[in-house]
């Protein structure tokens, strides 16, 4: 048997270092990876590496130092970003900054501070004045495009804008990108649209709505509850009755109602008029007049010009009890009632002065009678002094004490009734003034200026001025009454008094307290 030998060549296998370059799906980045040489082949370079680049498309966010270091290195077998892409960038979507929150005070309703939370405050109505930011948009930015490791431009995505739309009471300004208020009121901010309304509309006004404070006109359709309160810069007009509220107005408040209070209600009307159909247990104060259609009962009434308790249909307007101030005259149809209840009825004096005035007396009374029994304890102990000789340790330091007091209570007195008498000259002669009934009953207690008078019988058409010897009564028999008090002007009031003042006896010269001497402070 023969055999043939085949001879086999053995194949060597050589390659270059070779480059595999990948881009990311997004585009952003290029990776490369470099095997080794094998055999004898040659090592990477950085011509061959730029060369693949370029075959792949790859022109922007080229990394030379990697280029170099993979060529320097020699960094085979290890994946290195080449090529970085610049990201776009979106947009910013438009937002508003409410700015007219930043000022509004809200309660803490936090746990711990439950028990002092107020629920009639629901802090719901934001007030704002005029010229004042109410909203501030920050516009919608449009980003910035991006570009691929290729170059191909990437799209962003801009941003949305925001419509917010300008309603009654407020102004745009493009420059500032702001809402600004054109006058006063309270915000409203509804269904993408801003505005400033200054006249506030409810039912009611209960726990649903809370307390109500309006920059603005207030409207009422039908009852204000128990224990609330409405405030407005403006007026406010309540179509029902009212209890125990607060009610405080810059102008007019109207009620076509009635006004019971229980002795807890006030309203207020800084700079204008009061106007219901009645009241009882209320304090009502009124920069200008206070007009109630049927009476006023156990009420505290203070006007800076007019009181109108009258009844134009029945002529049984009246004032019971309590106390009626106003600078100018008090109309009514009844003062009083045949049961004397006490009713104080001044004029000619305004409702601040009045205050002060009667301060004034009460401090004169409290001290003039502190005066008195400190004299009269002075005089014990001088007496007990002259009689024992020595007064013993306890009662000498009272002596001494009663001696340093009393000049400097009465220097007391003395200023204060300066201050009372300074303040009653300068109302007395207010010709203007005067009360006017049909009907005046005992128990009124009259106030003109400086002079008092009380009602002690049935009185009826009469007008009541002032005179430098007292109250003067003007006895209207015309049958119109309403329409000849109109007539009643200051030349007839003067001639009256120039009347009743030369036939009048000279009034008492009023007697001073008793004097102090130096010795003992007493006369």
């Amino acid at each position: 048997m023969s055999f043939e030998y085949a001879t086999v060549r053995r194949r060597s296998f050589e390659r270059d270092a070779k480059v595999i370059m990948e881009v990311s799906p997004d585009g952003l980045r290029a990776t490369i990876h470099v095997t080794p040489p094998v055999g004898q082949r040659s090592d990477i370079t950085e011509d061959q590496i730029r060369q693949s680049l370029r075959h792949k498309g790859i022109v922007f966010g080229v990394k030379d130092d990697v280029i170099k270091r993979i060529a320097s290195e020699k960094l085979y077998m290890k994946p290195l970003e080449v090529a970085v892409g610049q990201t776009p960038v979106d947009g910013e979507h438009a937002r508003i900054i409410l700015q007219y929150l930043a000022d509004h005070r809200m309660q803490d309703r936090s746990l711990d501070n439950l028990k002092s939370v107020d629920l009639r405050e629901l802090d719901k109505i934001v007030n704002t004045k005029a010229g004042n930011i109410l909203v501030q948009k920050i516009p919608c930015t449009y980003g910035r495009p991006g570009t691929s490791v290729t170059g191909k431009n990437l799209r962003q995505k801009p941003g949305q804008d925001i419509r917010l739309r300008v309603g009654k009471g407020v102004k745009f300004d493009p420059v500032e990108h702001v809402y600004v208020a054109q006058r006063n009121g309270h915000v409203i901010f509804r269904n993408d649209r801003i505005s400033v309304e200054d006249v506030f509309e409810t039912q009611d006004v209960n726990p649903r709505t809370g307390n109500i404070r309006v920059n603005g006109t207030v409207i009422v359709h039908g009852l204000v509850n128990d224990g609330y309160t409405v405030e407005a810069s403006g007026e406010v007009h309540i179509a029902g009755s009212v209890g125990a509220v607060t009610i405080k107005a810059g102008g007019n408040v109207i009620i076509n109602g009635g006004i019971c209070g229980a002795g807890a209600c006030t309203i207020e009307s800084t700079g204008g008029s009061v106007a219901a159909k009645f009241a009882q247990d209320a304090t009502i104060t009124a920069g200008s007049s206070i007009i109630l259609e049927d009476y006023a009962k156990d009420c505290v009434l203070q006007a800076g010009e007019v009181i109108r308790v009258v009844n134009e249909t029945r002529g049984n307007g009246f004032i019971v009890g309590g106390k009626a101030v106003a600078l100018n005259e008090i109309q009514a149809d009844q003062l009083g009632t045949e049961m004397e209840i006490g009713t104080e009825i001044c004029v000619g004096i305004d409702p601040a002065t009045l205050r002060v005035i009667e301060a004034n007396e009460a401090t004169l009374r409290m001290n003039q009678e502190k005066f008195e029994k400190l004299v009269r304890s002075l005089t014990f102990l001088q007496r007990a002094r002259r009689a024992e000789g020595n007064l013993g340790e306890k009662k000498e330091e009272i002596y001494n004490k009663l001696r340093t007091i009393l000049p400097a209570l009465r220097a007391s007195i003395d200023d204060t009734r300066a201050d009372y008498h300074t303040r009653i000259e300068r109302i007395v002669g207010h010709v203007r003034s005067k009360v006017a009934s049909m009907r005046s009953y005992p128990g009124v207690h009259l106030r003109i200026g400086g002079e008092h008078m009380h009602v002690t019988k049935f009185e009826e058409r009469v007008a009541y001025v002032s005179g430098k010897n007292g109250l003067l009564q003007l006895f209207v028999t015309d049958m119109d009454y309403r329409e000849h008090l109109k007539n009643v002007d200051a030349d007839v009031i003067a001639a009256k008094r120039e009347e009743e003042e030369a036939n009048a006896d000279q009034a008492a010269d009023e007697t001073d307290e008793p004097a102090l001497t130096e010795e003992t402070g007493t006369e």
